[in-house]
């Protein structure tokens, strides 16, 4: 979320316009992949198959429990050097594998196009230093893909080209924004920091409906950075170490993944919490995972627990 999540705003240096940058290039620590048990409650999951290989998380074989939790692990693949100057506050992947980014920040607040493989900014577009950008999505619209970009109490949504991150258009909408990911092809999910999430048209970015997110009957409060997988909605919660999955039929949480220990390696500030969950096209079970001004973007393997 906002400065308020930790009483820090980025330093990103500010352009004026698009920007490409030439920082020096980031490298790949590539090291022995090592498995983290997690804690889970999904309904995005199968049991092992009968060669005892696990089946990757898949929308198509979730089945959930009010009571139970399911367990989620994660494999660490690769570790890729992050801008430690972003305050991310969304990373999403277009249908071709761009990675994109927002960073937030009264006066720093950007958008920016970064390689996934390097974590190069390969440009960036500074926002209104009035804004403190929040979450974005690539939407599929009858247009073609576009970014939307929420803000956090400014009340304006913008839609952004991305092959060039100018500006198409804007919409104000009441109260705060968290984050935001694309459903179906005519839904967005939104989430404003508390426990409720709302759907929203992707044409016009009108409310439909709201839903109230519980896990085992309680409300998880504090949604953050969102990522829609399989018809489901992956959420960070702020201040833990947990990204929970959601029905957005009905709210429950399914599934949680407990990264203590990414968090744990990249803890250098209050405000540097877990912030950032995509995953990465073509897989069904590969995600890249970051926080605010973490220094490492991880590329992990999710499975059942």
């Amino acid at each position: 979320m906002s400065a308020a999540e930790g009483g820090h705003t980025c330093g990103v240096n500010r352009r004026n316009a698009v920007t490409t940058h030439s920082r020096r290039k980031p490298s790949i620590r590539r090291h022995t992949a090592r498995a983290v048990v997690a804690t889970a409650t999904l309904a995005l999951l199968a049991a092992c198959g009968s060669s005892g290989t696990e089946t990757p998380v898949s929308g198509s074989a979730i089945s959930g429990s009010e009571t139970t939790p399911v367990t989620l692990r994660y494999e660490i693949l690769d570790e890729i050097a992050h801008d430690d100057d972003s305050f991310t506050q969304g990373l999403t992947f277009s249908a071709d594998g761009r990675l994109f980014e927002s960073s937030g920040g009264y006066g720093t607040s950007s958008v920016r196009e970064v390689d996934p493989a390097t974590g190069k900014v390969l440009r960036s577009r500074a926002l209104d230093p009035s804004w403190f950008a929040e979450g974005l999505a690539v939407v599929e619209t009858t247009d073609g893909e576009v970014l939307q970009l929420i803000t956090y109490r400014e009340g304006v949504t913008v839609t952004l080209d991305p092959d060039d991150l100018s500006e198409r258009r804007r919409t104000t909408y009441p109260g705060e924004g968290w984050g935001l990911c694309q459903l179906d092809a005519g839904t967005m999910a939104m989430s404003d920091g508390t426990s409720t999430l709302t759907m929203r048209d992707v044409a016009t970015f009108a409310p439909i409906r709201t839903v109230e997110v519980t896990r085992q009957g309680r409300p998880v409060p504090r949604l953050n950075e969102l990522e829609c997988v399989d018809g489901q909605v992956w959420a960070n919660v702020w201040q833990t170490d947990e990204i929970v999955v959601i029905n957005p039929t009905d709210g429950r949480v399914v599934a949680v993944l407990n990264a203590g220990g990414l968090v744990d390696a990249n803890r250098t500030s209050s405000a540097a919490v877990l912030n950032g969950v995509a995953r990465i096209p073509g897989t069904t079970d590969e995600f890249l995972i970051t926080g605010k001004l973490w220094p490492v973007t991880y590329r992990v393997r999710i499975t059942p627990g």
